[in-house]
């Protein structure tokens, strides 16, 4: 599909003023700890059914969903996880092996990530700012993560709050839509 370049700056004024929007709302919207340990309970659960051994999960930016215990769990029953390390703009993500005692190093953007090897996960688990019944997503607006799973191709687990749903996430052929996203209420797959 090749979108036209007056429609693709429509799609990117859509998606900055969504982005905006949602990070407004992200900051007067409160995630109660028992909405936090559903999520936890459904993520790990649905992992639980997946046989990937290498799951790169994420180290949460301020506002977002802290999914460590899930992937502490995980790890204690055999996986192994990576966490990104965010590259220069117009690169994928590379991925680095976590513990708990792993060393953490500040990285581009707020993010953090282990002082450690490089290691390709066979599942990513992706944070967003919104996403809609289609399973599309709406990052940050650097396209790390859309890059990397177009490179990688592996599983893609998005997760968030359920009040991040929207009726239509903008997108253009670049967008690479989640095999699943879960929050606090459950899984959704595709329809």
């Amino acid at each position: 599909m090749v979108v036209p370049p007056h429609a693709r700056a429509d799609i990117a004024a859509q998606k900055s003023a969504l982005r905006a929007q949602m990070v407004r709302q992200r900051g007067t919207a409160s995630f109660s700890d028992n909405e936090s340990q559903k999520l936890i309970e459904h993520l790990t659960a649905y992992l639980e059914t997946r046989t990937e051994s290498v799951i790169a999960g994420t180290w949460p930016l301020p506002g977002e969903i802290d999914i460590r215990p899930a992937l502490t769990l995980l790890r204690e029953r055999g996986r192994q996880i990576v966490l990104p390390e965010t590259m220069p703009r117009g690169q994928a993500l590379k991925f680095r092996e976590w513990t708990e005692a792993t060393p953490m190093k500040t990285g581009r953007y707020g993010t953090s990530y282990p002082e450690s090897a490089y290691r390709d996960p066979a599942l990513i688990l992706v944070p967003l700012l919104a996403f809609d019944q289609r399973l599309y997503r709406l990052g940050y607006g650097g396209g790390y993560y859309d890059r990397t799973l177009a490179s990688l191709k592996v599983h893609a687990v998005g997760f968030a709050a359920s009040w991040q749903e929207v009726e239509t996430v903008p997108r253009d052929e670049f967008d690479i839509p989640m095999n699943v996203i879960v929050t606090e209420r459950g899984i959704l797959s595709a329809l």
